[in-house]
């Protein structure tokens, strides 16, 4: 932990390495896996970013450790190990099946779904020790028969390694394969002449050595090479980061592993070792402690563009300044009748009468912070409700989130949102905001209907059906209806071109092209939202598109991500608080026909509702 801390000093931006901060101090406690459970899921993108999320099973491993001997000391007083083993198994295993369906996230970080994998081990453990062994069991067929079990369990293991994928819900059942193959290994032990063999020669045996280094020691440095090149670390920098790591692996085992076994039965039970592990123990934990309280440290950071301050850099880039700035839920807003205390991702108020309601996404919500800083009459008052990877109407959602809790969570609030926009009489235009590219590439369901993959010519044809009726709803109910083309972006996190462009070109990483986003370039990515505005306009008279690649980027066909020495972007596609007071003021510009012509109809309303 302390190493991957000094290199995040170089090369983490201030929010990342706060979050390394608050990752270092639950390492150090063997409860990150708490955290991580209220975090993003395992397999989520943002989650393989994190250097120190391979400590979460260590934080399972040490509460098993922590509760097993006590579970052991009551059995052995009520004389029924076995039996309170059995139980205790069955019970964790039916919590895992369960939850794994509603909340999946728990499921797969906290203990108490997982004690099940570990105690089929220490149940293995008290079988032995009962005077089961594999050879008494099967007398002369043992050779044989280990070979069909060991052998078949080795074929699993590779098998399940090479299907099972992200989205599979795990650990649930899936589970049960990789946790009863090794203990098939473990049981079969010498009997096992395929293992014997394939694991029992040297190069396996050296690499069984260092494995428990190579798994500290592997995650951290791939995680921070995905960090410096925003994902596309190249195959052969990966390569020889995984040889360092091997490299390290053995100087691990053999100068720090090997010396603590030769000299544990003189020291177990040393008063001074436990103070000193104690003592590591808080010394690394106060830094953690220091680095979050710190705000990683902004004054560290120096940018490769001398335009933008660094205070800015510190304040706008990533999630976690954003949701302090104000991303987040606002209370007037939840407990409004927009929400009635709705559990979701987004929601802002900033009106008792606002005048636009905002549906989308986090596309949706990044608008509202620049439309609030114009203190315009009209576009600052904004009712806004969204939930991220979820378009908010008509049911859609991302597809790979369709089985999941927030598909229902979301369904429900934006039904509801939807239909107190088109009862508020005090709202008069709607903005359409959303991550269209999320939809269209990654795979696009609804909600609650039935669900299946849909081919990319599909979802293009669900977005048109949905948005469609939707428009038609709302314009029913005398709504304008506004869509906006979504921000052209950079493809990649703003860090890496204004901060770790020299790291990331070591490692692979191309950052200088990937922040040359053309006109050209951003106008194909959204030829398909562009064809299907089209025929909607078509279907829908009087709709109104705001095309914000047209509007960010300049005359001579680039796509800034620096405006007037700001930066507009706090990653990859999502604007930064500057740069969604700069869309702000130009979505103003753009509509301000539209506008005008808005505020001569309200005013004849308001007229003829004093003259009757």
């Amino acid at each position: 932990m302390l190493t991957i801390w000094v290199l995040g000093w170089f090369v983490l931006l201030p929010s990342e390495y706060q979050r390394l901060g608050k990752e270092i101090v639950s390492g150090s406690l063997f409860s990150l896996n708490i955290q991580m459970a209220f975090e993003n899921g395992y397999f989520h993108a943002i989650a393989q970013m994190k250097p120190l999320l391979h400590l979460w099973s260590l934080g399972v491993e040490e509460q098993y450790y922590f509760i097993w001997p006590i579970v052991i000391l009551v059995a052995l007083r009520l004389r029924s190990l076995y039996k309170i083993s059995v139980v205790l198994l069955i019970a964790s295993f039916i919590l895992n099946v369960v939850l794994i369906r509603w909340h999946s996230n728990l499921t797969f970080y906290l203990m108490p779904t997982r004690f099940w994998e570990l105690l089929l081990g220490g149940m293995l453990s008290i079988a032995e020790q009962r005077g089961w062994n594999w050879a008494a069991m099967t007398g002369r067929l043992s050779r044989p028969l280990g070979a069909l079990v060991g052998g078949g369990a080795l074929a699993t293991v590779l098998a399940t390694a090479a299907l099972l994928s992200e989205h599979a819900p795990f650990p649930g059942w899936w589970a049960l394969i990789p946790t009863l193959t090794a203990v098939a290994i473990i049981a079969v032990g010498p009997h096992h002449p395929v293992a014997v063999k394939v694991l029992g020669n040297r190069p396996a045996v050296l690499m069984g050595r260092i494995s428990y280094p190579l798994y500290l020691w592997h995650w951290p440095l791939l995680a921070l090479a995905a960090m410096i090149t925003g994902g596309h670390t190249s195959p052969v920098a990966r390569m020889v980061i995984v040889v360092i790591a091997m490299i390290l692996s053995w100087m691990t085992w053999r100068w720090v592993e090997r010396p603590a076994q030769a000299g544990l039965p003189r020291l177990v039970g040393s008063r001074n070792q436990v103070l000193a592990g104690l003592a590591a123990l808080c010394l690394v934990a106060g830094i953690g402690t220091w680095t979050w309280a710190a705000h990683g440290y902004p004054w560290r950071v120096k940018s490769t563009e001398a335009s933008i301050p660094q205070a800015q850099i510190a304040r706008d880039v990533g999630d976690s300044m954003w949701n302090a700035l104000g991303e987040s839920n606002d209370q007037a807003c939840v407990k409004s009748r927009f929400a009635d205390g709705a559990g979701v991702d987004y929601c802002r108020l900033t009106s008792p009468s606002p005048r636009i309601a905002i549906i989308g996404d986090s596309h949706a919500n990044h608008l509202v912070p620049g439309l609030v800083a114009l203190h315009d009459p009209f576009l600052s008052r904004v009712v806004q409700i969204s939930f991220g990877g979820c378009a908010s109407f008509g049911g859609m959602i991302e597809y790979q989130h369709s089985a999941q809790p927030v598909a229902k969570a979301c369904y429900r609030a934006n039904k509801r949102f939807l239909d107190e926009i088109i009862k508020d009489k005090s709202i008069t235009t709607v903005m359409f905001s959303y991550y269209v590219l999320n939809y269209l590439n990654k795979g696009l369901g609804l909600y609650p209907a039935p669900t299946k993959a849909l081919s990319f010519e599909g979802r293009i044809r669900l977005v048109e059906k949905t948005l469609s009726k939707t428009i038609a709803r709302l314009q029913a109910a005398g709504k304008h209806v506004v869509i906006i083309v979504d921000d052209p972006g950079i493809l990649k996190p703003p860090q890496d071109c204004i901060y770790r462009r020299r790291f990331s070109r070591l490692l692979g990483g191309d950052s200088a092209h990937h922040c040359r986003m053309t006109y050209a370039t951003a106008m194909s990515m959204a030829k398909y939202e562009l064809w299907t505005i089209a025929r909607l306009r078509a279907k829908n008279p009087g709709l109104t598109v705001v095309n914000l690649p047209k509007l960010i980027c300049a005359k001579d066909g680039k796509c800034p991500y620096i405006i007037d020495g700001k930066l507009i972007y706090r990653d990859s596609n999502h604007l930064s608080l500057d740069g969604s007071v700069i869309v702000a003021r130009m979505i103003r510009k753009d509509l301000a026909p539209v506008l005008g012509k808005l505020s001569r109809l309200r005013a004849v309303g308001q007229a003829t509702e004093a003259v009757r």
